[in-house]
């Protein structure tokens, strides 16, 4: 973003004006890509080819909008400097700095106390159209005036407990800007540059403007001007590399041949592979270099509120502009502070937007005998865009027990039962790995799970999905795509039947999604009255291919092409949600959520059908209607139990044949599902599910297909939870943080240092 802002400034020239007699609001004939259109004061020297223009200057380049207190552009250098307040706009990209020289002559520059806002999807837009006409809605984007950074911390103040070492620290800060409460003027000489073409060219110039309403030294957040509006949830995305990789260490629901499944379950969201897309920024100096800039130091948030739940700090970042216009921002090292009280060691060479955890305990109890410690290693890039991602694994529960019960008999068939063997070196470590390789249309997928590098399990402890898809323009879809998919012994939920493994597979698949009704209460300020439709979608899935697997309640093995078509309908009935929260603020509606929270009662429902023929000639074809009340209590705002949810759901299914396979036979034909959160105290929520066969016909009745619990930490901007699920075995620490689109350019979040006392 920053050298796409510099780029593009070239040097200007003028006829001098009257410098004895200010114009406010002149115009200075200049260069096409720099046109200066008002300033208090300006001064041009046409031997030296120096134009400089001071007090309430505004200028454009390239559809970009400039806003400073000083600003000197050299013909012959081809090089802009600013200074005072800066401000530059674009579109939704927001920059201010207390300092700027660029040339582009050179291709450097550098910029100080530099505070801003990226949107990584907009930076695709407004880069490919650098070049173009500017829009005048994006020219006359309205000037909130330059922030000053209102938080103080000191070495005595507030300490951030540092996971691993475990230990305290002072809760990082920047210097304030030149001109704000807590700058020390004393340390930041003027140049001489400054200083003589003040002398020659425009003497008795204004000082810089003061300080903007709001930007009084204050510490105290309720007094903060938050300068955002409109701020709304987009999505989650889950920073643990281990629930990155669900997919092979845990079960692929996705693949599996029921899916969308629609029978009635409640299941934990699995985690987001998506990236952050609105960030704050905060430096106290950046370089810039042809088409990238580097920082020593760069914070980032994605909480649009000040002071910020969430933030990174960035160590040695640097910023590189791709030829497609995609943004990539990478850090050597990153540390994640939550709450400014945690710190949590980021991934090495992590993208920002994409952060993941260095160090990840989790629990595996059916490959890996429970608790294992996994180390992500830096991100490997491959080519313009791929990547491979490695976790080395130490298995502790496996070390402790001195046994393994994960494994069949080595030589043995897969299908077999797994039996209890002595443990050998290679037993005590795994690896897994993930690459994402995007080319042209297509994206290439493969995720591996080794929970053994031994040679003699190596053939059992082996996991792995291959898929290459490409997306499909298909009319009325909000995506759709087509897919080649392989696998060696993917994972598969099948309710009371377990995880059930398929040997291996392999064949192609057509998958799309659709939405109706978009959510009015989206569209409208005070809601929509109740009863009413909220959004409603339709999943469907093709998929054809050859499958290795055991028979059902059989340990033999057999392999059959299958062919599968399935769709499903969900939607719900709001039948009553209270009014917005009367005078209640956006900052305390989000106190411990990503969204307001609403009381409600609704009516979730759902319909699933699917067709399935297999080689040998038999069929299963299966319908589903599933639908229960959903209940919302309290707003989330007080510190005690102001937040209970429950939703209940029943499910019945109508089958007509059977499948020959136990990972897609329909067993569950009748079903209850329950999921219920409850706030304990402050962010502190506890949240369970589970789905039980309550079908009386069946040897499975009573069954549990499928349980979980999870105690998080719930903020507005992230979420620090340990959950477990007792049905698969599967657990694990996990943060989450929480994206946001909002307009305006917020405040700046990184502390200053508190202010000096005088000396007695």
């Amino acid at each position: 973003m920053i050298t796409a802002l510099l780029a593009t400034a070239n040097a200007a020239h003028a006829n001098p004006p009257d410098t004895a007699e200010p114009d406010r609001g002149a115009t200075a004939a200049v260069a096409p890509s720099f046109l200066l259109l008002r300033a208090d004061h300006q001064a041009v020297d046409p031997q030296q080819g120096k134009l400089v223009a001071s007090g309430n200057v505004e200028a454009r380049f390239e559809g970009w909008r400039l806003l400073a207190d000083r600003v000197e552009v050299m013909e012959l250098t081809r090089t802009v400097y600013a200074s005072g307040q800066l401000r530059l706009y674009k579109g939704d990209q927001m920059l201010q700095a207390s300092r700027l020289r660029y040339s582009q002559l050179e291709g450097t520059g550098e910029l100080e106390d530099i505070y801003g806002v990226i949107d990584l999807e907009g930076v695709d837009r407004e880069l490919k159209a650098l070049g173009q006409p500017a829009d005048p809605a994006e020219a006359e984007a309205a000037d909130q005036g330059f922030a000053c950074p209102q938080l103080q911390g000191s070495s005595d103040q507030r300490p951030v407990l540092e996971l691993l070492p475990p230990r305290r620290v002072p809760l990082p800060w920047m210097p304030a800007p030149r001109g704000c409460p807590g700058d020390d003027g004393a340390g930041r000489a003027r140049p001489l540059r400054d200083v003589l073409t003040d002398v020659t060219l425009e003497p008795g110039a204004p000082s810089p403007a003061p300080l903007a309403p709001g930007a009084a030294d204050s510490a105290e957040p309720a007094t903060i001007d938050q300068r955002v509006e409109d701020v709304r949830f987009r999505q989650s995305v889950d920073t643990s590399i281990k629930l990155n990789l669900v997919a092979v260490i845990d079960t692929d629901e996705e693949t599996t041949t029921s899916a969308p499944r629609g029978a009635s379950i409640y299941r934990r969201p699995k985690p987001s592979r998506g990236a952050l897309n609105r960030l704050r920024f905060q430096a106290s100096n950046l370089v810039v270099r042809g088409d990238r800039w580097s920082a020593r130091e760069v914070a980032f948030t994605n909480d649009p509120f000040t002071p910020a739940q969430s933030w990174t700090i960035g160590y040695q970042v640097e910023a590189q502009f791709e030829g497609d216009g995609v943004t990539r921002i990478q850090a050597k090292r990153t540390r994640i502070l939550l709450s400014n009280r945690l710190s949590v060691p980021g991934l090495n060479n992590a993208v920002i937007g994409e952060e993941a955890l260095q160090l990840s305990l989790d629990t595996d109890k059916r490959d890996r005998d429970g608790f294992y410690l996994g180390y992500n290693l830096p991100t490997v890039p491959i080519g313009a865009k791929g990547k491979l991602e490695l976790q080395p694994q130490v298995m502790l529960q496996r070390a402790l027990q001195g046994r393994s019960e994960s494994y069949t008999a080595p030589g043995k068939s897969l299908a077999g039962p797994r039996v209890n063997q002595d443990l050998r070196a290679g037993d005590l470590f795994g690896l897994v790995g993930v690459l994402d390789l995007p080319f042209d249309r297509f994206r290439l997928q493969a995720d591996t799970s080794l929970s053994s590098l031994s040679p003699q399990n190596l053939a059992a402890g082996t996991r792995s999905i291959v898929k290459l898809g490409t997306p499909l323009g298909l009319a009325g879809h909000t995506s759709a795509q087509g897919q080649l998919f392989g696998s060696y012994r993917e994972r598969v939920y099948n309710g009371s039947l377990g995880l059930q493994t398929v040997v291996y597979s392999y064949g192609g698949q057509l998958e799309g999604r659709l939405g109706f009704n978009p959510d009015p209460s989206d569209q409208a300020s005070d809601g929509r009255r109740t009863p009413y439709f909220g959004p409603i979608g339709l999943n469907w899935r093709a998929v054809g291919g050859n499958y290795q697997a055991t028979l059902f309640e059989s340990d033999q093995l057999e392999t059959q092409w299958r062919s599968h078509l399935n769709a499903g309908l969900n939607g719900s009935l709001r039948l009553w949600e209270a009014e917005r929260a009367p005078n209640g603020t956006d900052l305390a509606a989000l106190r411990y959520s990503a969204a307001p929270v609403r009381p409600g009662v609704a009516l979730d429902f759902g319909l699933a059908t699917s067709i399935a023929r297999y080689q040998d000639g038999a069929r299963q074809n299966t319908l589903t209607l599933y639908g229960g009340p959903a209940f919302t209590l309290g707003r989330f705002r007080k510190t005690w139990l102001d937040y209970s949810q429950l939703a209940l759901l029943v499910g019945g299914t109508l089958r007509d044949g059977a499948s020959p396979f136990g990972f897609d036979r329909a067993v569950d034909l009748a079903t209850l599902s329950f999921r219920a959160a409850q706030q304990l105290y402050g962010p502190l929520v506890l949240e369970a599910g589970a789905t039980v066969n309550i079908d009386q016909g069946s040897s499975f009745y009573g069954d549990v297909s499928y349980s979980y619990l999870e105690l998080k930490l719930q903020q507005r901007s992230y979420e620090l939870g340990v959950y477990y699920s007792p049905y698969d075995g599967i657990g694990g620490i996990r943060i989450k943080l929480n994206d946001f689109s909002f307009r305006g350019s917020g405040t700046p979040f990184v502390p200053r240092p508190a202010a000096q006392k005088p000396p007695m």
